[in-house]
């Protein structure tokens, strides 16, 4: 049923790309944002071997189009698309045309769309509380009495060794959503333990003694 369904949903797109052109994706015309720096590929053109460059954090952008990656066929480029939320590995041939509030154009792969939103990215009311979020962040960070290599750490979203637990909340963006605490044992006794995101870090008497990342899926095409 699932794959009547799928391939239903594909000769719909495929017979509205014959009568009209490619039917409209959803996304073209709304706006989303960059929450996480250096973690999307904005690409010169459609084509995951094309040059580029990094997204940075609290970057806007609008999507104007979609394009098909170089030498795929426009039907098999929107079939793929039909499909992204079942099957999102094949969304990796179509691309989102894109510009920045800051005048920047490029093409980011659909693969960070699908089968949801990529964690490097929000949408228009997401990004808007994240960039609030953020701003009282580094207000937070300006403000504490700590060393300024200790700011200039926090500010760059870097962990040290050593850091209290709130120096650790505020550099890796924990405003938002505090992390419950779990005690854990170790060969010196019981320690404190967070996670978040990918990240999870190990304190011995509230001060960072180890991270690490944890392996997750590759949400990148």
């Amino acid at each position: 049923m699932k794959r009547l369904a799928l391939f239903s949903v594909a000769i719909l797109f495929l017979s509205a790309s014959c009568a009209t052109g490619p039917a409209k994706d959803i996304r073209v015309g709304k706006s989303f944002g960059v929450i996480t720096a250096e973690k999307v590929i904005v690409h010169n053109s459609p084509s995951l071997q094309s040059q580029g460059f990094l997204s940075r954090d609290l970057q806007e952008f609008i999507i104007e189009d979609v394009a098909c990656a170089e030498g795929i066929s426009k039907a098999s480029c929107w079939t793929s698309l039909a499909g992204a939320r079942s099957f999102p590995q094949n969304a990796a041939v179509a691309f989102y045309k894109v510009k920045f509030k800051s005048g920047e154009e490029g093409f980011v792969n659909a693969r960070y769309f699908f089968p949801g939103l990529s964690e490097y990215l929000a949408d228009s009311d997401g990004f808007k509380k994240f960039k609030e979020l953020e701003e009282k962040r580094r207000e937070a960070i300006d403000a504490a009495p700590w060393t300024d290599e200790m700011k200039k750490s926090a500010f760059a979203h870097e962990l040290k060794i050593g850091m209290n637990m709130e120096q650790v909340r505020l550099a890796l963006g924990w405003q938002s959503s505090v992390p419950k605490v779990v005690d854990v044992v170790t060969g010196k006794g019981v320690a404190e333990k967070l996670s978040f995101r990918d990240i999870v870090c190990y304190f011995e008497d509230g001060i960072l003694v180890k991270w690490k990342k944890e392996v997750k899926e590759v949400v990148r095409p």
